[in-house]
């Protein structure tokens, strides 16, 4: 799945307010709604992330995500979230997207994990 981004996402990342730093560990993202393998988490942070994918998800619909983490933090190797996608961009290829989401839900116990990975990140 190595791929360049599009430059259009280097603009993006411009406008941020946060940085989103990338993943030093192999992050699955799963669809909790229907169990299946959505991509690998590219970057993350407290407010948004982005994963690249295998097939296309929708612009401006919400999702339930399970990120499942090769490695576990504070003994977790899956917390799910709730995020709204922005944006998505072909990667150049017909096979694989790149896609951005806003984070719109966490639950309180879970929130000090996502932290610990954009920490783990950051080193």
């Amino acid at each position: 799945m190595s791929a360049n981004k599009p430059d259009t996402a280097d603009k993006r990342d411009n406008l941020r307010k946060r940085p989103r730093l990338p993943t030093n560990q192999d992050v699955s993202i799963y669809d909790s709604i229907r169990d299946i393998s959505l991509g690998k988490l590219v970057n993350i942070h407290e407010e948004g992330l982005m994963l690249i994918s295998g097939s296309a998800v929708a612009v401006n619909h919400l999702y339930q995500f399970e990120l499942r983490m090769a490695n576990a933090i504070d003994g977790k190797d899956r917390i799910k979230i709730g995020a709204e996608c922005l944006w998505i961009n072909e990667t150049g290829t017909d096979e694989h997207y790149w896609a951005g989401f806003q984070i719109i839900d966490v639950a309180e116990h879970d929130r000090p994990i996502i932290s610990q990975l954009v920490e783990e990140l950051d080193d």
